[in-house]
């Protein structure tokens, strides 16, 4: 079973997960996503909190 992880930041929500397209195209709905290569993550503005909680 694969395991999402979530963490909040001062003003980013970071987001991590096993490679999975789903979830993939699900984060590249929210406005403001950004993937970070060297770490290998995914972070979105906290403001759309909603929006993350929505999709997954």
């Amino acid at each position: 079973m694969e395991m999402m992880r979530i963490e909040r930041g001062s003003n980013r929500i970071t987001v991590r997960f096993p490679y999975n397209p789903d979830h993939i195209a699900k984060i590249k709905t929210i406005r403001g996503y950004r993937w970070h290569p060297e770490e290998k993550y995914w972070s979105i503005p906290c403001s759309e909190l909603e929006k993350l909680v929505s999709v997954i």
